[in-house]
């Protein structure tokens, strides 16, 4: 070539790729999460999600709320503490009513997906939110590892409750029958089913890599932190919702124009 440059004055837009805890819900809409590794109570950990300080981009969260096997995962094995997720705090309680657990955060507030506890619980099917229809069925405990196919997040003693029939799931990890998705863990070597509201226990916790990583518990309000199979480390937030909910992101996407001058050798920010 010459070796000739002009000297015109460019333009360049240049557009920020997508966060990694990006996820397509199965309600149509985008979500966003983080996950705060500070130890606090449930309640202040609610008020704490949801507050300006920890908006994101303008848009404000809450408390996570897992709606389905795809999602559940998704965060289980975005975030590593030791080889699972740090345990956690989740968006849902039973305080308002024992036995009755529902979300209470987000798009899905008021949502209830689980009745009674341990052997006597009741899977919710129903679409929307709100009190659903309940069902008993034949629980059993199963391997977490063969039962959710996350091998690296589990060990031989870690069980997950699952339900006497086979169930279909479909692209997005929805169960086929409208089955309001629920992810509670087994104890006691596989004997015991949660949630068991052992001491009065109504929030729900993310179980961390100490016990299988991604599973449901419930606790008290207030647990200590540490590496202990019953403490919380801190709490997940998600961002965004289906289209009519209304802390929504207009465009997953940061854009900026920039002015380049060859003569000046800089970039000048326009827009």
């Amino acid at each position: 070539g010459s070796g000739l440059v002009s000297s015109s004055e460019r333009q360049v837009t240049y557009t920020l790729g997508e966060a990694q805890a990006w996820f397509s819900h199965e309600d149509g809409g985008e979500r966003y999460y983080r996950y705060i590794g500070t130890n606090m109570d449930w309640d202040d950990a609610k008020t704490a999600a949801a507050s300006d300080a920890k908006k994101y981009f303008g848009v404000r969260g809450y408390l996570a709320t897992l709606t389905s096997h795809a999602e559940n995962k998704f965060l289980a094995t975005r975030f590593n503490d030791n080889g699972g997720p740090p345990s956690g705090w989740l968006g849902a309680s039973d305080s308002a009513s024992e036995g009755q657990w529902k979300w209470v955060t987000g798009p899905e507030n008021g949502r209830r997906f689980w009745k009674n506890n341990g052997s006597n619980g009741q899977y919710i099917t129903g679409s929307g939110n709100g009190a659903g229809t309940p069902h008993t069925v034949s629980k059993s405990c199963v391997n977490q590892t063969q039962a959710w196919n996350n091998s690296g997040h589990g060990s031989n003693d870690i069980y997950r409750l699952t339900y006497g029939y086979t169930e279909t799931l479909n692209a997005n990890g929805v169960p086929s029958n409208n089955r309001r998705f629920a992810n509670w863990s087994c104890y006691n070597n596989s004997t015991g089913y949660e949630p068991n509201d052992a001491g009065g226990e109504d929030r729900l916790q993310m179980t961390g890599s100490a016990k299988g990583g991604g599973m449901w518990n419930d606790l008290p309000n207030s647990r200590p932190s540490g590496d202990g199979v019953y403490n919380v480390k801190g709490y997940y937030i998600e961002y965004g919702g289906p289209s009519t909910y209304t802390n929504n992101f207009a465009d997953r996407r940061l854009g900026a124009t920039f002015r380049i001058n060859p003569q000046e050798c800089a970039l000048v920010r326009v827009d």
